[in-house]
Parts: C-alpha cells; structure tokens; sequence
C-alpha cells in the first residue's frame, strides 16, 4: 500500500528508499530524533535462526515440519510442510521421510514428482558432498514468514558446483518468493536442467518462472521470483523481484556511505550529520552473501516534502 503525505521540518528530512523485496522487512531502516542538523538512525533485522532439517542423504524429503502459521496454497490450508534435499518444499504430508525424485524430463506443469510443491529450483542436488538444508519460521503475526535455506549444497556428480538459494512463504499474502544467490549448470547430469515455480496438488495447474522450465537450461546470480496468489488462490503469477535473501538473525549489522562505499561503524544505531543529501547503506550476513537496505538524509531547511514509501507489510 503506497501512502503519500507532506511535511515540513526545520532540519533534516528523511527519504527511505528500500529496494522492492526490502519492504518484506529483512532490514528496516528508520530515524529516532533529529537534533542540530544530526539524525539518529536505526536498523531493525528480523532474521534467520536456522533448525537443521536432519536431511543428511542424498534424494529425500525431510519429516514433518511445523510452518508456525497456516498458509494457504492453491486453495487449501497448511500449517506443516516437508523440505526436499533437491530444491523444493512440498504441502503432501504423506511423503515426509520418503524419497524424492531428481530425474527431470518434463516441464513443471503435471509433472508427478513435484506436485503440490514450490520447487525453488527443483534441481538434482547432492547433499552427502557438502552443505546445509535449514528452516527457520521468523517474524510476528499475521506477517510471518517460514523460511527453507540451502546453503552451498553441491550438485550430483558435478561436485565443484554448488547452489545457495531461499524459498520464503508469508502468512496472509500467502506470497512465494525464491532468492537464488548462486546455481552453476552440471550439463553433464540430468541435461542440466532445473525448474523454478509452484505447481497444484492435482497437476492440473503450475506457474513457472520465465526461462526456468524444462527444457531451458539456465544459470543464475543474484535473483528473485515472486509467485502470488489470484483472489481464488486457484493460479498464481510471478515477478521477478531483486534479490533479498533472509540474513542471519545473529548478523552484525554493518553502516556504509552507499555513494563511495565508506565503512562507517556496526551495530543497530547510527548517528549521521550529512551536508548534502546522502545515502547510507546497511549489511547483514546470510549464507554466501548480504541483504541490503538503504535510507537517504536530506538536509532540507523549511520546506515542504513530498515523501513517498512503501508499506513493509502490505506492498501493493
């Protein structure tokens, strides 16, 4: 929900400017006081606190695993899930402990092995070689969100690769996300082929993301796809989104000046006393990478404001 108002302050005037997935509220940036041309700013990280998901063998789905909210997919109601070790969170509670299939011959839609899933990608991976699979459920009602990381987890028979990549699912929007930070293609096995998108119980219905279909074969850095449900939640469609991964809860937050990259300090606060207009950016580690925020200082005598942001829980 975008929301536009005026102001006037005699000092200082802050923009916040977060990148699109940002407002979902991995870092929250926000001023406390201004006071003789300073501003006190804050940066507030609900993150990641990873359980192992026990998946320690190769092709298999996880146990039972409590979502910590009820989120709806494809029109029924889950308030548990299972987590494959090749990509994917499954809603078929009948599979948990079982196998999981890595052959990949078809396209998402009525393929048998991932459906009533979110495959994010769906790819033949090799978890016995190196790695992590964790879960985590963060954030407060109604806007919680439950969170499957793998974390450098290496490719079968293609061992030098590896892909890290997060599937994150909100209560109420019942959004999807998946954030690849890194999938290298082993052409070598299984044609190379990988599959990000969400699929219905019945095979009757999927939603892929563009040019991650069978039989595309496709490498990836850096990217994030949104799946959102129709008001039936009978369909979805998808976006792409930048990249935003979910960092560690136990993260120290880092302060830079965004324009020339200056390390400023760590910590939750920061005291800042700029001249011109300056955009200080914000760090927090995750698996292989970094979240970002970023809020500009405007130092603006008088004037009215014309300030527009995007609401970090109902994003229109």
């Amino acid at each position: 929900m975008k929301i536009t108002s005026y102001k006037r302050i005699a000092y200082l005037v802050l923009l916040v400017s977060l990148f699109s997935v940002r407002t979902f509220g991995q870092i929250t940036l926000s001023r406390d006081s201004i006071c003789g041309g300073c501003v006190h700013l804050t940066a507030t990280l609900i993150g990641d606190a990873p359980t192992s998901t026990g998946i320690t063998s190769d092709d298999g789905w996880s146990g039972t695993i409590g979502i910590g909210f009820t989120y709806h997919f494809y029109g029924n109601s889950y308030t548990n899930c299972l987590i494959g070790s090749n990509g994917a969170i499954s809603f078929n509670s009948s599979s948990a402990g079982g196998s999981f299939g890595w052959s990949i011959t078809s396209a998402l839609l009525g393929n048998a092995t991932v459906r009533n899933c979110i495959c994010g990608p769906w790819c033949d991976i090799y978890i016995p070689a190196g790695g992590t699979i964790t879960y985590s459920s963060i954030g407060t009602a109604p806007y919680r969100k439950f969170i499957a990381t793998f974390c450098h987890v290496r490719m079968f028979s293609c061992s030098s690769q590896w892909i890290t990549t997060q599937i994150i699912i909100y209560e109420t929007t019942d959004l999807a996300e998946v954030h690849i930070g890194h999938h290298t293609t082993c052409t070598s096995w299984n044609g190379g082929y990988a599959i990000v998108g969400v699929q219905n119980a019945a095979g009757s219905a999927a939603t892929a993301a563009p040019s991650r279909n069978y039989p595309t074969v496709w490498s990836a850095t850096n990217e994030g796809w949104r799946f959102t449900p129709n008001s039936s939640a009978t369909a979805y469609s998808v976006a792409s989104i930048a990249y935003a991964p979910v960092p560690y809860a136990s993260s120290t937050i880092c302060w830079y000046d965004s324009a020339s990259n200056t390390f400023l300090g760590t910590g939750d606060t920061m005291t800042v006393c700029p001249t011109t207009a300056t955009t200080y950016k914000t760090t927090a580690a995750g698996c292989d990478d970094s979240t970002f925020a970023y809020i500009t200082v405007v130092p603006l005598l008088g004037s009215p404001v014309h300030i527009t942001y995007v609401d970090p829980v109902n994003p229109s």
